[in-house]
């Protein structure tokens, strides 16, 4: 379902919808560390994907679902659609 609005021309061009409407549309919320960030909906690496929300490379990334952490690989991809959460943290035999 697209949202459109009259442009001056009169002619209608879709509109941003949030996530819980037409993804598809532009940007999306997501939750880091108890903070939202605007982000593309889409298909994008886990580098990239921490690049966008700010994590140091040099940390983990892990979705939290269902009230348990997954953790997210660097060599893989992740599928933004919005209403993620992200929990960053030092990686695993690292000190802080």
């Amino acid at each position: 379902m697209n949202k459109h609005s009259e442009n001056t021309t009169g002619h209608t061009t879709p509109t941003q919808i949030s996530a819980h409407g037409n993804p598809h549309a532009g940007l999306v919320s997501v939750t880091i560390d108890n903070r939202q960030v605007q982000l593309p909906y889409g298909n994008v690496t886990v580098v990239t994907l921490k690049e966008m929300l700010g994590v140091p490379p040099e940390k983990e990334l892990d979705e939290v679902k269902n009230n348990k952490l997954h953790p997210l690989n660097d060599k893989g991809h992740f599928e933004v659609k919005g209403g993620e959460v992200f929990i960053s943290h030092p990686k695993a035999g690292m000190s802080s």
